[in-house]
């Protein structure tokens, strides 16, 4: 009797009278389904599974698919690209062609941090690796050549709005004189050291 239910079961929940039952169903309980999940989610009991869930290989595995699926998708791109507008809402690069002399002349046709060589647009594509960039030395500071300096798309795109000294730590990379220097003299404009932490 019991295997016999269980066929009926499965055949009306397939069905689409079954189907618009089950969504009549759900919208009615909405709102307690959301506060049954929030309750759940605080117990005690869903953070030990969900660690142990993470931590065993079946776990390790999906996560790993999941973050190639996320990265491989249109919502990481439109996701980066909102991070990358808001960053040039907060600190716009407009020089003039005489402060982009200037900075030319200074750092040369390199980038500060890795030395490689770098193009303008025209010459190399947008979001190219070797696109030369303007990077600011300090996260909150202003945009004047006394605050940028010449680098490449990938070190501007590691480095984003942390500090100088602790990126170039952890990408193994000798501090240049040129981004010392700027920072000297902008705390002694300034008058306080908080750059140098």
């Amino acid at each position: 009797m019991d295997e016999i239910r269980k066929k009926w079961y499965h055949k009306y929940n397939c069905s689409e009278k079954g189907k618009i039952r089950q969504k009549k169903y759900r919208d009615s309980h909405k709102e307690y389904y959301k506060n049954y999940r929030k309750k759940y989610e605080k117990s005690k009991k869903y953070k030990e599974t969900k660690k142990n869930y993470m931590n065993s290989p079946k776990g390790i595995e999906s996560n790993k698919i999941a973050q190639e699926k996320y990265y491989g998708s249109e919502k990481y791109k439109i996701n980066a690209l909102r991070k990358r507008s808001k960053r040039r809402q907060k600190f716009p690069v407009k020089l003039s062609f005489e402060d982009a002399k200037i900075i030319k002349k200074r750092d040369g046709k390199k980038c500060v941090y890795c030395k490689t060589d770098v193009f303008e647009y025209p010459i190399v594509p947008k979001y190219h690796p070797q696109q030369l960039v303007y990077d600011h030395v300090d996260s909150n500071g202003s945009t004047t050549p006394e605050n940028l300096v010449i680098s490449c798309w990938t070190c501007n795109e590691s480095k984003q709005d942390s500090n100088v000294f602790e990126w170039c730590k952890r990408k193994q990379l000798k501090i240049p004189k040129v981004v010392i220097n700027l920072l000297k003299n902008n705390i002694m404009k300034r008058g306080d050291e908080i750059l140098m932490r």
